[in-house]
């Protein structure tokens, strides 16, 4: 969440990494496990190893964060005017409120005018699309803060026609496969 979000920002990916791939899945095991053979109760050992790994990944980011950026923390708090703040975050709510009400009503249309089969349908290819879209929004996380750091109009080119290169080759057989065979 918000901890990932402020080592993106401040173009530490390794500490993203180390926290979000490493610490929080080794720890969800181990506590999942865990609570497991001790209690012989799957949901209570599931949701256990969740939130404990949770809460313990968040301490080791925010003790990551704290040692490594002492920069972050060192800083004297900036009054910020709540107009400004209002006005940029808005927009941005409604944005988010619209894509949550468009990715769910369409079920509820879709089951009220058609055939269970057809939403089930929907659903799956929906998924699909989903995750492919979402290796552009992998890409778009890594090539912005490098774009942002560029400093000349040469090397922004050179980077454009590297994540225009990666996209093709990485969307174009899926498009293939969904176009030639789409049943």
């Amino acid at each position: 969440g918000i901890l990932n979000a402020t080592f993106r920002s401040i173009m530490s990916f390794k500490y993203y990494v180390l926290t979000e791939n490493l610490i929080r899945p080794s720890l969800k095991l181990f506590f999942t496990l865990g609570i497991l053979f001790t209690f012989h109760d799957g949901l209570i050992a599931l949701l256990g190893g969740y939130l404990l790994a949770v809460i313990i990944s968040v301490c080791v980011g925010i003790y990551i964060l704290a040692q490594k950026t002492k920069w972050v923390f060192n800083r004297s708090i900036v009054p910020v005017d709540r107009h400004e703040l209002v006005s940029y975050s808005t927009p941005l709510m409604l944005a988010g409120f619209g894509f949550a009400l468009t990715t769910k009503i369409d079920y509820f249309l879709l089951g009220y005018f058609r055939a269970s089969a057809d939403v089930g349908s929907y659903r799956v290819v929906f998924y699909l699309i989903s995750n492919l879209t979402m290796i552009g929004g992998v890409l778009n996380s890594v090539l912005k803060p490098m774009i942002a750091g560029e400093e000349s109009d040469a090397s922004v080119g050179n980077l454009y026609k590297l994540s225009t290169r990666w996209r093709l080759l990485l969307f174009t057989p899926p498009t293939i496969v969904f176009v030639a065979a789409p049943s």
